[in-house]
Order: C-alpha cells, then structure tokens, then sequence
C-alpha cells in the first residue's frame, strides 16, 4: 500500500537520541528542536541557542537519503536563534562563529544548504530557500588594496 507523504510524517524520521542530547546540551524542552538521523551537532565554548518556536534539522524528502548534516556553534558567544517554525533539509553544513548571531525566522531551506556566519545573518519569515544554497556575511578577506 502506498500511502501519502502526511504532514507530519518528519516525525517518524526524528533521532530521539540527536533531539534528547541536544536539547540537553543547550538546555531547551526538546520538543522545541528536532534532530534527523545522520546530523552532527557540534558545540563549542558558551555556544548557546534559543527557540520560542521549533527548528526541525536534517529533514529529508520522503524518497531521500539522509545526507551528512553538521551543525557547528563553533566558541564563546555564538548564538541561533529560532523565532517561528523552521526546517532545514540533509545535507546541510551550517557554521555559526564566535560572537556570530544566526536568526532564523519560519520557512525552510531545502538540500545541500551552506551558511556560515561570522557576524550576524538574519533570515526572515515565510522563507523558502533553493536547494544548494551558500549564504556568507564574509569573505574572510580585507579589502584594504594596499595589502597584497
């Protein structure tokens, strides 16, 4: 029997382990953050992450595999912040760096999303985002021209 991709059906896909441990680690309920299977969550330093609604990490669609995920909250004061209902589908890379804030509003990125920010990206809401997507607020180099 074949049966409808339900609205819910991300659920089943949930690693109750991944969402208990990390939600654990940045002390919020884990029914507010959602980890998939095969999603690395990596945190450093006083990392720390705040959801007044709900971030569903490494969803797949319902033919997909899923895809090496790596979330990074890489040292002292790097922040996510979750303000509405957020999917982010597998295989993503996402890097937040010491002193960044990433915001993150109500939509969803699909596949093979890069983002890697260093000081602050704010992504709104009612956001829908193109599979294989890189978004940067930083080059990492100067554009001083005198230096060569």
């Amino acid at each position: 029997m074949i049966r409808a991709w339900g609205r819910f059906d991300w659920v089943r896909d949930a690693s109750a382990t991944r969402t208990a441990l990390f939600a654990s680690r940045m002390r919020i309920p884990p029914h507010k953050v959602v980890v998939c299977p095969n999603v690395h969550v990596g945190v450093r330093g006083r990392a720390y992450v705040s959801c007044t609604g709900r971030l569903l990490l490494g969803r797949r669609f319902n033919v997909e595999r899923f895809a090496a995920s790596d979330l990074r909250l890489v040292g002292d004061d790097a922040s996510l912040h979750i303000d509405g209902v957020f999917s982010i589908f597998t295989g993503f890379s996402i890097s937040v760096n010491p002193g960044a804030t990433l915001r993150l509003g109500s939509g969803y990125i699909n596949s093979r999303c890069v983002i890697d920010c260093f000081e602050a990206i704010t992504i709104g809401h009612d956001v829908a985002i193109s599979k294989g997507v890189v978004i940067r607020d930083s080059d990492n180099h100067s554009l001083d021209a005198t230096t060569f």
